[in-house]
């Protein structure tokens, strides 16, 4: 784990390190870099020393890059910079830092198409600020674009208190967005002036135009793959990119760590992990005698690969006690209980390793419960038509159909309530570029669940 933050405007090193100390559950070491010209950075992470930070600067120096996270099959990006006559030479963590600025100084916004990986970044030059997301959103990125004429932004929201022209508000405008998602689309977040950037998109901030308002632009997009080739080709095409994923991920030593629920998507993985050689530690949740859990089936996974389980028991009282620092850690809120045994799950697992394996984000990419509804609805529209966006919110099973009942026509204003919702959805359910409505479903099951709740959580 680690975390960025900056900001443009009068450098201001005090504030900087302020942010970095809101951040410091995110990484041992941390590090400011200033510039007379140019904006602010500041970088955390579990490093040694300061040298060895994901920091670093493009090989003319117009370029800093700070970075929290990691490129997978970087060294193929590194021997093509090297080909194109650019000298590398930084070690340790700094490697992805300095193969992006390289990247950025000769190919520009273009290069962040290349990037694989899980990673949030940011680019400094002596006129512009650019903040980049991973395509699917692993690593969460925040900003505040108007601060007194100052654009500051940070891993977490919490890092933004420690800048002195920010002013903690809470967003109502999101209020009935959190009530029918249960999480909030982005870019809103539950603090006014607060912009989550979006998985898969880069933002640039115009050093000359203060006053130009950023605009979120995409770098990656899903795209319809259809065949007639039999399903066995597809099997055997997603047990491969399963394999890869996790190939990508395996660390280069210490313990492998992975969260064992029993259900298919985290059994999968640990599976993989051991078809790799790898005797993984798995930790699975239960919830005390008499409640409902999967503790046999995990504990089925296990023997069959013979792997050591733990299991953590999370009673009535450790829920409601740990509330109030889940709530601090997550910032925006979300509305899944299975929030505070992953946190649980989490805490202990970091004590060995720093990195985990779990089955989260299976749903979006292999359907999803909200499917089902959507599916049966078109099966039977012989029967009548009906609006699809709307029949997707129901199906989130919140307060979609109450939103009437439950706000004023004054809070329902003041909230943004009568504002649609559809139009959240309604893209995805009518892109054109996708022939196959169970591909639209998929392409938002992965872009807005996925990437802006599952992963986050």
């Amino acid at each position: 784990m680690g975390a960025i933050c900056g900001a443009t405007g009068a450098p201001n090193d005090q504030v900087l390190e302020a942010m970095l100390g809101l951040l410091r559950h995110r990484g041992r070491a941390a590090q400011v870099s200033s510039s007379p010209r140019g904006p602010q950075l500041g970088v955390r992470a579990n490093a040694e020393a300061q040298a060895s930070l994901p920091a670093a600067a493009s090989e003319d120096g117009r370029v800093r890059c700070v970075i929290d996270g990691r490129l997978f099959a970087s060294d193929d990006l590194r021997d093509q910079l090297t080909g194109r006559g650019v000298r590398l030479s930084a070690q340790g963590l700094a490697r992805d830092a300095e193969l992006v600025a390289n990247l950025f100084m000769l190919d520009g916004v273009v290069a962040f198409e290349q990037l694989d990986g899980a990673f949030a970044l940011a680019l400094a030059t002596p006129d512009r600020l650019l903040l980049v997301r991973d395509a699917l959103g692993e690593k969460p990125l925040y900003y505040a674009p108007s601060l007194d004429g100052a654009v500051v932004f940070a891993s977490e929201i919490k890092a933004l208190f420690a800048h002195p022209a920010f002013v903690v508000e809470p967003n109502v405008d999101a209020l009935h967005r959190l009530l029918v998602f249960s999480f909030i689309p982005g870019p809103q977040t539950m603090f006014r002036g607060v912009c989550e950037l979006q998985p898969g998109h880069w933002v640039q901030i115009d050093l000359s135009a203060p006053e130009r308002e950023p605009v979120q632009r995409p770098h990656w997009h899903l795209t319809e793959q259809v065949g007639d080739q039999p399903a066995s080709h597809w099997v055997e095409q997603v047990a491969e990119a399963a394999r890869l994923a996790v190939a990508k991920r395996v660390p280069a030593e210490g313990k492998t760590i992975a969260f064992l629920s029993g259900g298919i998507d985290s059994s999968a993985v640990v599976a993989l992990l051991a078809e790799r050689g790898l005797q993984p530690i798995c930790y699975s949740v239960g919830f005390g005698k008499g409640l409902l859990n999967e503790l046999a089936y995990a504990r089925m996974v296990t023997e069959h690969l013979e792997v050591e389980q733990r299991v953590l028991t999370v009673t009535p009282s450790l829920f409601i006690d740990l509330l109030p620092t889940i709530i601090w850690s997550l910032d925006d809120p979300l509305c899944d209980c299975i929030t505070v045994p992953n946190f649980l799950l989490a805490k202990e697992a970091a004590r060995e390793a720093p990195l985990v394996f779990n089955g989260e984000g299976g749903d979006p990419l292999f359907g999803g419960p909200k499917n089902k509804f959507m599916i049966l609805g078109e099966w039977y529209r012989f029967l009548g038509d009906y609006d699809r966006a709307q029949a997707y919110l129901a199906s989130y099973h919140k307060f979609y159909d109450l939103l009437g009942q439950l706000y004023t026509d004054d809070f329902a204003t003041r909230t943004g309530g009568s504002e649609p919702l559809e139009a959240i959805v309604r893209p995805y359910l009518e892109d054109e570029s996708m022939g196959s409505f169970l591909n639209r479903l998929m392409h938002m099951n992965v872009k807005l669940k996925g990437g802006q709740n599952i992963l986050v959580k």
